[in-house]
């Protein structure tokens, strides 16, 4: 692997994917879109505008086999990107200038820590993960595993109670056929 700045790294396959899209039978204008694409983290409206092209011409170009190929190249290492981005706000920070009447007197780091989270769920959904309920079929858990397994802290008591007894009113009237 090679660094390319403090947050991304291309490995060989990036690099051959990246040619892929260079070396495709598409125009200079699609390929243009397409690097910015991969630069703008797979955001299709920035990417139009980094590469002047209208946004709806992109739509257009989509009808075309071989820019589909590229594209769907382009869309692999733009989750990429966007992936490396993410880590970089998690792990490493984004400085965010200090001011002192009005002017710059410092950054400071700030790190996203739900961002993290996310990452960590995603990476290790075992040890992170969000908790599922362990059972075949939702209508055999009682209230109590419910609780057990997701804590009523996250609301009021009332605003809870007032949505569990909401969504049992849904559930007759659905069964109902209301």
């Amino acid at each position: 692997m090679s660094q390319v700045n403090n947050n991304t790294l291309i490995n060989m396959n990036d690099t051959e994917l990246l040619g892929e899209i260079l070396q495709a039978n598409v125009s200079e204008r699609q390929k243009s879109f397409l690097l910015c694409y991969i630069s703008a983290c797979g955001h299709t409206t920035n990417a139009a505008m980094f590469a002047q092209v209208s946004r709806n011409s992109h739509y257009v170009w989509l009808r075309d086999e071989t820019y589909q190929a590229a594209f769907s190249v382009a869309q692999k290492l733009a989750d990429k990107e966007l992936l490396n981005v993410a880590i970089g706000r998690a792990a490493h920070g984004v400085n965010e200038p200090v001011y002192y009447k009005g002017d710059i007197v410092g950054y400071i780091t700030k790190y996203s820590d739900k961002l993290m989270d996310r990452l960590l769920q995603g990476a290790f959904p075992k040890k992170f993960g969000t908790k599922h309920i362990k059972t075949d079929n939702v209508d055999n858990v009682t209230d109590e595993e419910l609780m057990t397994q997701y804590p009523r802290h996250a609301l009021p008591d009332d605003d809870l109670d007032l949505l569990i007894a909401k969504g049992k009113q849904l559930k007759e009237d659905f069964e109902a056929g209301n």
